[in-house]
């Protein structure tokens, strides 16, 4: 499918926006996963590249604690009755 492409054009396409996207971005990664592993040193750079930020991303994300919502909010139920008359 990307054997035709270059390692640029597939690291572009390793940064998904959507869900149809991020299908490609999977099959663009395995692509590159091939090529290192046939000896390509820059689809061994590009795929380290990417790596690292993910790593970034990953850090960046803060946190929050952990809240446990069963006992903070009452849950109200309500029965509704429809006659056809």
């Amino acid at each position: 499918m990307f054997e035709n492409n270059s390692n640029y054009d597939l690291f572009q396409r390793l940064h998904p926006h959507g869900f149809s996207e991020a299908m490609v971005a999977h099959y663009a990664k395995d692509e590159l996963k091939r090529r290192a592993a046939n000896g390509d040193g820059e689809a061994k750079m590009l795929l380290a590249i990417r790596e690292s930020e993910l790593r970034e991303e990953d850090q960046s994300i803060k946190r929050g604690p952990i809240q446990n919502i069963k006992n903070s909010v009452p849950t109200l139920k309500f029965i509704f009755r429809l006659r056809l008359s």
